[in-house]
Formats: structure tokens, sequence, C-alpha cells
């Protein structure tokens, strides 16, 4: 007989107490569907997992928030196991912050302590699914920490993750800040900025700041200004944040980085912001550029 991961045998019974909670009736059909998506989850192989979890979080059904946090816990016993994938975790992550339940808050702070240890200084990105970095999972975390109701735990851990070792996790705490839409976090951004020498986690410190605070002209300068970093994720991550944020005078300074950008990349990602900030959609070819 198939052995069932170690997660299933800790949601088992919680799980089945959520059946009957939901506020409405699902006909045959879809509950079979929503059990196949869970069979999956628990059994599939990390294909499958992460196709379930994409399939689960737009079901928005309170019955599938706790087989998701099971996955994002993964199985302690077997480290590993495909159960443990960063790849899993990040999208466990994402589809909790899609669903907004709160009691995954608590879960999330767990698993990112227990897995914050295991990142280095040194650790990158990366978005190969062969070389899927804990580093990014963890990041996923405190963005989705931000997305949730804050707590004062959870405020607690992205003011902490702002002084992180590891510049992506300084990035993603920024992020979180950002997305709790929390004035109270405007001070412990602007004294992680004072000390933050790498332009990635500047860029992302610099856009939650002015995202709480759009009268930050200083701060906003400063933000333009990374359009010309040599780093091409760095002016990538800067033309997104403009594009959020959406500010009519970040135009003229959008178009200046278009006209001298050998990424493909990065290019794209201007366009699309440019189209934002001017209120028109930029063509994909733009002549004489």
């Amino acid at each position: 007989m198939k052995r069932a991961p170690f997660f299933v045998l800790c949601i088992l019974s919680s799980f089945y107490s959520l059946l009957g909670e939901e506020s409405y009736k699902v006909n045959d059909g879809s509950d079979q569907h929503f059990h196949h998506q869970v069979q999956m989850l628990w059994y599939g192989s990390l294909e499958e997992r992460i196709r379930a979890i994409d399939t689960l979080r737009f079901i928005r059904s309170k019955r599938a928030i706790r087989p998701i946090i099971a996955a994002l816990k993964g199985n302690p016993f077997i480290p590993n196991s495909e159960e443990n994938s960063p790849l899993l975790k990040f999208q466990a992550a994402k589809a909790i912050a899609f669903m907004g339940q709160e009691v995954a808050i608590k879960p999330v702070i767990e698993v990112f302590k227990l897995n914050e240890r295991n990142v280095t200084e040194e650790d990158r990105p990366s978005f190969s699914d062969e070389e899927y970095k804990l580093v990014m999972a963890l990041g996923e975390m405190l963005r989705t920490l931000g997305e949730l109701e804050l707590t004062k735990e959870s405020f607690e851990l992205l003011k902490a993750s702002l002084t992180h070792k590891n510049y992506y996790i300084r990035a993603s705490a920024a992020d979180g800040m950002k997305s709790s839409r929390n004035k109270e976090s405007l001070e412990p951004l602007k004294t992680a900025i004072a000390n933050e020498k790498n332009e990635f986690a500047r860029s992302s410190m610099l856009h939650a700041i002015i995202s709480l605070d759009k009268n930050v002209d200083t701060y906003f300068k400063v933000f333009l200004d990374l359009l010309k970093s040599e780093d091409p994720q760095v002016r990538r991550r800067t033309s997104a944040g403009l594009g959020e944020i959406d500010i009519k005078m970040s135009e003229i300074a959008l178009k200046k980085a278009l006209l001298i950008e050998e990424d493909a990349i990065v290019r794209q990602q201007l366009k699309k912001d440019i189209g934002i900030v001017s209120g028109f959609k930029m063509p994909e070819i733009v002549p004489g550029i």
C-alpha cells in the first residue's frame, strides 16, 4: 500500500472537519473535482502538486487553505523529498496570499523561521524550475504576510527581516510592508534604506516608502536614479515599481531609460510601465528606438 506523505497525516482530521463549513452547497461534480486536486497535492509529482495548488487557489474554498498550508510546511522527516521543494513552497505561499485566510498567518511565520537559517548571504534568486532557490520561497512568504491581515508578530518579522543578511530577503520584507499599507512601516523602512548598500534591496525599500507616502520627493528622485543601475534586475525592478506607483513625473525618466536599454526583458518592462504612467499602451516596437 502506498504510504501517505507526512503532511497528509497532520491535516486529515482538521481537513474533514471543514467539509461542512462552506456557506454554500457544491454539487457532486465540484466536490469530486476538489478532492481530485487535493489527491494530486498529496500524491502527485512535483508538477502535479504545483498544478493542484494553482487550481485550488482559484476555487477560493475554505476547504483548500489547510491542504495548501500543509504543502507549505512540507515533510520535516525527509528533507530531500519533493514535498520540501522550494518551488512548491513558493507556489503555496502565493496561493495563501491570494486566498487571504487569516488562519495561515501563524503557519507562514513558522515555516519562514524554520527555513530562514538555511539561507546564506550569497544566495541569489533563480527563476529556473531546476534551480529554484529557497530564498525565493522565503521572500514570497514575507510578501504573503503583507497581503494578509497584519498582526504584531507578522509586523515584527517583516521589520526584523529588513536587516537580514541576504539582500533578497531584505527586499522581500520591504515588499511585504508595502503591501500591508501600514503607515507604521515607514519608520523602519527609512531606517533600513539609510544603511542599505544593495541596489535591488534599495529599489524595493524606496518603492515601499513612496507607496506608503507619495509626498517624499527626495526618495522619489533616488528611486528614479536606480533606472541607471548597471544591474538589469535592478532596472527592471525599479521600472515595475514606478509603474505600480503610477506617478506621472516618472514618465520622462522611464522614456530616457528605454532609449539606452539593451536588455530585452527590461525593455519590455519599461514599455509596459511607460504605458501605465502615460495613460496608453506602448507599442511593442517603438520607431527610432
